[in-house]
C-alpha cells in the first residue's frame, strides 16, 4: 500500500540472508543477533534476547546510515521490544504500533510472574512512553494497556488509531460442496485463542448437525488442549467430524477459508483481530467475541455475531443460529466481503500510517 502510493520501504527481520531485493522495490535486511547478552542480567532469557535483537537492529541502522542510507521514519511493533534499543538511540522518529499487551497475555495465560517477565514489561513501558508516536490498531487495545499496565495515555506525547487492513483477494471461492457443510477455526491451540471453549461446545452441536465437519487450523503449542479433548471424546461418533490440520502454508490456509460455510474464532483477547477479515474476504460469516479490537472488526449482526469471551452457551447459541440459517449467512458473508474489499483494507491503512509519518517527519 505505501508503495502504491510512492514511497521505499525497507523490512527488518530476523534472517541468515544479509540482504534481498524484492519487487516492488522493497528491501528486505536479514538481521543475525546472539543469542543473548549476558551483561543484562542473570536469570533474564526471554529479556536477554530481545535486547539483543533489539540492539542488532539499531546497529544495522547506524552502520546503513554511514553508507548514506537515510530513513525518514521507522514503523516498528512493541512486542519483543524490537524497536528499544533504536529509540534508545535517538537515530530515527519511532512510530510503534501497540499489540496484544505482554502483561495481559501473561494473565490470561496464568504464567507465574518473575524477574525475566517483570523486567520485559518494564521495557514495553519504557519504550511506549518514549517513542514518537504510539499507533492502535484498535480501541479495544488501547484500553488493555490502560487496565493492565496503568498506561496514562494522556501523558504520551502522540496517540493516534491506525487501523490495520489485509490485502483482499479478488479470486471467488470455489462453489460449496452441498452434501457437507464446514466449521472453520484458525488459530494457536492455546487458551488465548479460546479453543477451550470451541471444544466445550462441538461436543453438542456436532450431533444435531450431521452434515457439518469442524477444520481446526493452526499450531498445537505444547498440544494439551488437544490432547484433553480427543482423550476424552475419542469414542464418540462425530468426532471422526473434527479435523486437525495443524500448521498449513499460505495457500492451504487460503482454502480452508475458501471452503469454510462458517468461521469461528472466540479469543478471550484480539489488539485487532486480522483473521475475522481474512474470511470475511471471501463472504464467510464469522463468529467472535466482544473483546479487545473485535468488535471494531466485525459488526455484531451485521457481518457476523459476537458473544461474551469464555462463554460456551453463548458460543453455541451463535453458532446454531447461524448453522440452521443459510439465508443469513450468506447475508453476514456479503456484507463482510463487502467491508474488506470496499472500506476497509490495506489501501486505507497504508493512506492513515501515511498522514502519520509526514506528520512526524
Amino acid at each position: 500500500g505505501l508503495y502504491e502510493r510512492g514511497h521505499e520501504v525497507h523490512l527488518f527481520c530476523r534472517d541468515d540472508r544479509p540482504l534481498q531485493r524484492e519487487g516492488l522495490g522493497f528491501v528486505i535486511h536479514g538481521i543475525v543477533a546472539p543469542a543473548s547478552l549476558p551483561q543484562a542480567g542473570a536469570n533474564r532469557p526471554v529479556l536477554e534476547k530481545n535486547l539483543a535483537y533489539s540492539l542488532a537492529v539499531a546497529q544495522r541502522l547506524h552502520k546503513l546510515r554511514e553508507q548514506g542510507i537515510v530513513f525518514d521514519v521507522v514503523h516498528a511493533s512493541n512486542w519483543n521490544a524490537e524497536a528499544v534499543a533504536l529509540i534508545r538511540s535517538g537515530m530515527y522518529p519511532v512510530a510503534l504500533m501497540l499489540v496484544s499487551s505482554l502483561a495481559q497475555i501473561i494473565r490470561t495465560e496464568g504464567w507465574e510472574w518473575n524477574d525475566d517477565l517483570r523486567a520485559c514489561v518494564a521495557l514495553d513501558r519504557w519504550q511506549i512512553e518514549h517513542a514518537a508516536t504510539v499507533c492502535v490498531p484498535s480501541q479495544g487495545v488501547l484500553d488493555s494497556y490502560r487496565t493492565y499496565m496503568g498506561i496514562d495515555v494522556a501523558a504520551l506525547p502522540d496517540l493516534v488509531c491506525t487501523p490495520l487492513g489485509i490485502v483482499p483477494d479478488e479470486a471467488l471461492p470455489p462453489a460449496p460442496q452441498h452434501d457437507r457443510r464446514k466449521l472453520l477455526f484458525v488459530g494457536r491451540l492455546e487458551y488465548r485463542k479460546g479453543i477451550h471453549t470451541l471444544f466445550a461446545v462441538l461436543p453438542d452441536l456436532l450431533p444435531q448437525f450431521p452434515n457439518w465437519e469442524c477444520h481446526i487450523v493452526g499450531s498445537e503449542g505444547d498440544g494439551a488442549l488437544k490432547k484433553q479433548f480427543l482423550d476424552r471424546y475419542h469414542r464418540m461418533p462425530w468426532i471422526k467430524r473434527v479435523i486437525f490440520h495443524g500448521f498449513v502454508a499460505e495457500e492451504h490456509l487460503r482454502y480452508h477459508y475458501q471452503t469454510c460455510d462458517l468461521f469461528v474464532a472466540p479469543s478471550l483477547y484480539e489488539s485487532f483481530g486480522l483473521i475475522y477479515h481474512e474470511a470475511m474476504q471471501y463472504g464467510k460469516p464469522v463468529i467472535g467475541c466482544f473483546t479487545g479490537g473485535v468488535p471494531e472488526v466485525v459488526e455484531h449482526g451485521i457481518e457476523g455475531l459476537l458473544v461474551e469471551p469464555d462463554h460456551p452457551s453463548a458460543l453455541r447459541q451463535a453458532m446454531e443460529q447461524l448453522m440452521r440459517d443459510d439465508d443469513l449467512r450468506i447475508r453476514m458473508g456479503r456484507a463482510g466481503r463487502e467491508r474488506v474489499v470496499r472500506r476497509q483494507n490495506y489501501r486505507t491503512m497504508a493512506e492513515c500510517l501515511e498522514q502519520v509519518y509526514y506528520r512526524m517527519i
